[in-house]
């Protein structure tokens, strides 16, 4: 879905005009997911509009709450995940075909608008960890029993260990 915000202000007012946004974009009306996550609510942002010559210098944050499965421990959990906006939009589109990270088209259209949900999505996407945790220091699940270390005691004896595996011998260095 396009969320189309209008800088003519800044256009019409000269070089160094800003003037600041500070808004949502409802839940419904953008798509944030990966493979680790998803947004649950509206995505939040405040940026500056700052007229820069060629075009307009869209830079601020934006923040979204994402669900996601801990990579650790397979429990779900929230999270807010927050990314800078530094982004220039010009009249004439910059196509760079070789650019993998060119994934949208940051134009200003002719009636002076332009469509901010791509980037803010883009930018938000690439913050969401590849393998996000419930909490930093995350104690998994025991490898044995399968139990949830981070509220659950292993159920497996501590030093059964099988002896034909590779990194048996590796046991004995802990041993006190």
């Amino acid at each position: 879905m396009a969320h189309v915000i209008t800088v003519r202000p800044a256009l019409d007012s000269g070089r160094g005009a800003s003037f600041v946004l500070d808004d949502r974009i409802a839940a419904g009306d953008y798509t944030l997911h990966s493979d680790t996550a998803r947004a649950t609510g509206p995505l939040r942002y405040r940026l500056q509009v700052t007229h820069v010559g060629d075009g307009v210098l869209v830079a601020g944050t934006a923040r979204v709450t994402v669900v996601g499965e801990c990579s650790r421990c397979a429990e779900s959990f929230q999270a807010d995940i927050t990314a800078s906006i530094n982004e220039l939009y010009t009249r004439d589109p910059i196509d760079d075909p070789d650019d993998p990270l060119d994934l949208y088209d940051a134009v200003i259209d002719s009636e002076g608008n332009i469509d901010i949900e791509p980037m803010l999505v883009g930018e938000l996407r690439l913050n969401i960890p590849v393998a996000p945790l419930c909490q930093p220091d995350c104690a998994g699940v025991c490898p044995g029993c399968g139990a949830n270390l981070n509220r659950d005691d292993c159920a497996c004896a501590a030093d059964a260990i099988d002896p034909n595996h590779p990194f048996a011998a590796l046991a004995d260095l802990i041993k006190d």
